[in-house]
C-alpha cells in the first residue's frame, strides 16, 4: 500500500484520512491546528509537525478551505525545499486564478502537481464513493491511482492542466446551485397552491429528477430541515463567487449570477451561513408570504428630501426577508430600509454589512457605541442620533454618558474612551479639510502617533472602519430627512442636536 500524507483535517480531510487509513493505507497527518489530528493519530496515523515532514512521508494530498490557505501552506520555500521527487495532489476548491498561479509555483520549484477537487460529502469519502476530477501530468495520475481508487468510485481525467480540474469542480457547483434554485422555486410555487413538498418531492426525484441533488437537498427542503449542513451556505456564496471570476475571465457574462448571489446573501442575513445551503429555499418562502406584522405604510404625507418611502407592496421580492427580519428585531420598519429598498439588491449587501462592522469584534463595544453616537452628533443628523441612543442603551451605556458626551465633557470617560473620541472627531471634523501638504493620512501626525500606540492593528480597522460607515450612513440620513422611527434621544442629547 502507498504511505500518504494529508495537509488540513476539516471534515473533508478527516473523513479522507479514516478511509485511507481503513484501506490500508500509512498515513501522515498535519493541520494548522495540531489539535485537529489528535484522533487520527489515536487511529494509527502518524502526525507531522511541519509541511516540510509531510513531503518526506510520500505523495501530499491537502484539503484547505481557499485560495488563501493553499497559497500559505504552499509557499515557495516550502515547495523548494520539498525535495526532487515530491508531488502535491490539491483536492481544494480553488479559483482558476489560483489554480494556475499553484500550477506555476510549483513547476519553478519542481514539484508534482495535480489539482483533484471531489464531489460527495465527508460521509461519501468515508465510504470509498467520492468522484474525483483530476487535471494534470496523465503519469502521475496513474501512479497515484491506487491512492484514488480507496477514496472514489471513479477518477474523472479532465485535463491536461491542473487548473482544467479547477474549471470543472466550479461549473459543478454552479449547476448544483441552480438545481437548489430550481427547487426552491418550484417548491414554493407548489406550496402556495396548497400542494405539499414532501409529494412533490417523491414525484420529480421518482420521474423527471432522479439522483443524489434532487433526492437529498430535495429532502431537506421538503422538511425544512437545514442542520447540521452537510455543505454550508457560506461556502456555496464563495463558490458562486468563485463561478463569476471564472466566467469573467473568458469575457463571460452568467445572466443569472446577479439573482443567485443575491439569494445567498439574503439567507446569510437571515441568520442561515452555517445551516446546509439547500436553506436557500427559505429565502423565497418568506419572500413569498405576506408576513402581518409588516404592514403597508401608505405615502400620503409622507415629506422626504430626494425620495419617497417605498411602499410595502413595491419591495422586491428578494429583499422582504432581510427586511421582515430587520423590523423583527426592531419592532418596527425603519425608514432608511424603505428608501434603501429603492435599490432592489443593495439591502442584501447592506444589512449584513452594518452588522459586520458594528457588531461584536476585536474592538471595545462601549467605544463603538460611543464614537458611533458621536460621529452623528458632530454631523447634527437627529435620526441616526436617534438609532444609535437607541443601540447604546441597549448595551448598556448609561444615559449620563450619552448626556456628557453630547455636553462634550469626556472627563468621566476612560484615557481609551477620549482618545477615540477626539480621533472619531479627527475623521469627521478634521479629515475633509486637512490638506496632504498637512498630512498625507488627513489626521494630525501627533494624534495619528498617539493610536497606533494604543490600539492594535486589527482594533484600528474595526474602529476607522465604524467611524467611516456611520459618517457615511449619517449624511445619507440627514440628506434624506428621515422622520424618527425610533424615538427622539434624550432630551439633552436631542437638545446638542
Amino acid at each position: 500500500m502507498t504511505h500518504v500524507a494529508l495537509a488540513g483535517l476539516g471534515n473533508m480531510g478527516k473523513a479522507m484520512a479514516h478511509r485511507l487509513l481503513a484501506e490500508g493505507h500509512g498515513v501522515t497527518v498535519w493541520n494548522r491546528s495540531p489539535g485537529a489530528a489528535d484522533g487520527l493519530v489515536a487511529m494509527g496515523a502518524e502526525r507531522a509537525e511541519s509541511v516540510a515532514d509531510l513531503f518526506a512521508a510520500g505523495p501530499v494530498l491537502s484539503v484547505l478551505a481557499d485560495d488563501a490557505a493553499v497559497a500559505a501552506v504552499f509557499d515557495h520555500k516550502t515547495l523548494a525545499e520539498a525535495g526532487p521527487h515530491a508531488v502535491h495532489v490539491s483536492m481544494s476548491t480553488i479559483s482558476v486564478a489560483a489554480g494556475r498561479a499553484m500550477a506555476e509555483r510549483h513547476k519553478a520549484a519542481g514539484v508534482g502537481y495535480l489539482a483533484v477537487p471531489v464531489l460527495g460529502r465527508p460521509a461519501v469519502a468515508e465510504a470509498g464513493q467520492l468522484n474525483l476530477l483530476a487535471g494534470g501530468d496523465g503519469a502521475v495520475i496513474d501512479r497515484l491511482e491506487p491512492v484514488f481508487a480507496a477514496l472514489g468510485r471513479r477518477t474523472w481525467r479532465v485535463g491536461e492542466q491542473p487548473w482544467q480540474a479547477n474549471v470543472v469542480k466550479i461549473t459543478a457547483n454552479l449547476l448544483i446551485i441552480h438545481a437548489l434554485e430550481a427547487m426552491a422555486e418550484g417548491f414554493t410555487l407548489a406550496e402556495r397552491h396548497g400542494v405539499d413538498a414532501h409529494d412533490l418531492h417523491e414525484l420529480i426525484t421518482s420521474t423527471l429528477l432522479p439522483g443524489p441533488v434532487y433526492q437529498g437537498y430535495g429532502k431537506e427542503m421538503a422538511d425544512r430541515a437545514y442542520l447540521p449542513a452537510g455543505f454550508r451556505t457560506a461556502l456555496g456564496n464563495k463558490d458562486l463567487a468563485l463561478a463569476r471570476a471564472a466566467a469573467e475571465s473568458v469575457g463571460l457574462e452568467l445572466p443569472t449570477m446577479s439573482a443567485l448571489h443575491r439569494t445567498f446573501l439574503t439567507a446569510i442575513g437571515l441568520g442561515m451561513a452555517d445551516h446546509d445551503w439547500a436553506s436557500i429555499a427559505e429565502v423565497l418562502r418568506r419572500a413569498s408570504s405576506t408576513p402581518a406584522s409588516i404592514t403597508t405604510r401608505p405615502e400620503e404625507g409622507i415629506s422626504m428630501a430626494l425620495v419617497p418611502l417605498v411602499a410595502r407592496e413595491q419591495i422586491d421580492a428578494g429583499d422582504l426577508p432581510l427586511i421582515q427580519a430587520g423590523e423583527e428585531s426592531f419592532g418596527t420598519l425603519l425608514n432608511t430600509w424603505l428608501a434603501i429598498a429603492h435599490s432592489p439588491g443593495m439591502f442584501a449587501t447592506y444589512l449584513p454589512f452594518v452588522r459586520a462592522v458594528t457588531g461584536p469584534g476585536e474592538f471595545d463595544q462601549r467605544i463603538k457605541e460611543l464614537t458611533a453616537v458621536y460621529v452623528s452628533l458632530l454631523n447634527h443628523c437627529r435620526y441616526t442620533t436617534s438609532h444609535r441612543c437607541y443601540s447604546a442603551l441597549a448595551k448598556g451605556v448609561s444615559e449620563a454618558d450619552l448626556e456628557r458626551l453630547a455636553a462634550g465633557d469626556f472627563a468621566s470617560f476612560s484615557a481609551r474612551e477620549q482618545l477615540a473620541l477626539r480621533f472619531t472627531r479627527a475623521l469627521t471634523v478634521d479629515h475633509a479639510v486637512t490638506g496632504r501638504d498637512t498630512s498625507a493620512t488627513g489626521v494630525d501626525p501627533e494624534l495619528l502617533a498617539q493610536v497606533r500606540h494604543s490600539f492594535t492593528p486589527r482594533e484600528l480597522v474595526e474602529f476607522v472602519m465604524s467611524v467611516g460607515l456611520w459618517n457615511a450612513l449619517t449624511r445619507f440620513h440627514r440628506v434624506m430627512d428621515f422622520d424618527l422611527d425610533l424615538g427622539e434621544p434624550p432630551a439633552a442629547v436631542d437638545a446638542a442636536v
